[in-house]
């Protein structure tokens, strides 16, 4: 996963985002469980400034797609091999039922400064809460 390199504005010096995710509707099934994301992770060529995360979010779209639950691991400072990481967003609120669930990776970049990292193995599960 790496910066958005065709984007003009990394010249300028604009932060510039990238997001690299899948996501489901969160329906009444959902609700009382738990999601887990787990993934292989290592350093890429990331340096400079630039920032980056794995995550797990909620999106109400009955509220212009707000932010409600965002969980994540800063993967900015990755060692160079490889080793595993994980994320929990527990469903149990009644009001996540209609939202969306995404997990995946971001990055932070601006002025073209490298931005890579590797993942693999990326399996997300949900599962009853105990």
């Amino acid at each position: 996963v790496y910066s958005d390199y065709n984007n003009e504005d990394h010249g300028l010096g604009y932060l510039i985002e990238s997001n690299v995710y899948q996501e489901w509707p969160i329906d009444g099934n959902d609700v009382g469980d738990t999601w887990a994301f787990q993934f292989d992770a290592k350093r890429g060529n990331i340096g400079g400034s630039t920032t980056a995360q794995a995550f797990v979010r909620t999106l109400d779209p009955g509220a212009g797609f707000a932010t409600t639950n965002n969980v994540v691991v800063d993967t900015t400072n990755l060692p160079t091999s490889w080793g595993p990481y994980s994320i929990m967003l527990n469903l149990s609120d009644p009001l996540l039922e209609g939202q969306i669930l995404q997990f995946g990776f971001s990055t932070i970049a601006k002025d073209f400064e490298s931005a890579g990292n590797f993942y693999d193995n990326n399996v997300a599960t949900l599962s009853p809460l105990p």
